[in-house]
């Protein structure tokens, strides 16, 4: 099981985020959520822009495709909404052996013009939007590359 670490305490009117590491037969998947808490019109605006981000990653990521072109389209959506400088920069990871590995566009530079390649295991939108003492809002999930495009690893309906 991954976790990433918690700080803080639950407030009304907080985003939380989810983060699952699972692992099955020694292989890992890696799913977020994040949930509101209280009701605030700014925090479900940001929940909404990342929601068209997701799918907007879901439709580019295919073999072929660089993870810095991409990001190009995905910084489009974040610039339109006065977000740019509150997102993580990279957007996915692989996932496998280990639940974070090879290419990890957030952290190596160089990885973000990796060509995705058929049978490759990814997660992604690995990081989006972090709010100034709200947190990160994310939606995660993970993906086997096949040739005609993504399978879903990970689902769930909340």
């Amino acid at each position: 099981m991954h976790a990433e670490p918690f700080r803080g305490e639950v407030e009304e009117n907080t985003a939380v985020t989810i983060v699952l590491g699972v692992d099955y037969n020694n292989y890992y998947a890696n799913m977020a959520r994040t949930v509101l808490l209280g009701r605030n019109s700014v925090r479900e605006r940001v929940l909404e822009y990342m929601e068209e981000a997701y799918g907007r990653a879901l439709e580019l990521t295919k073999p072929g495709a660089k993870p810095i072109e991409v990001m190009r389209e995905l910084d489009a959506i974040y610039r339109m909404y006065g977000l740019i400088d509150r997102r993580v920069v990279g957007y996915l990871h692989g996932v496998g052996l280990q639940i974070e590995e090879l290419p990890i566009t957030t952290i190596i530079p160089k990885h973000r013009f990796t060509e995705i390649k058929h049978g490759m295991v990814i997660a992604f939108v690995h990081a989006l939007i972090v709010l100034r003492g709200v947190g990160q809002v994310k939606h995660e999930d993970t993906f086997i590359v096949t040739s005609k495009g993504l399978e879903r690893v990970t689902c769930s309906s909340y």
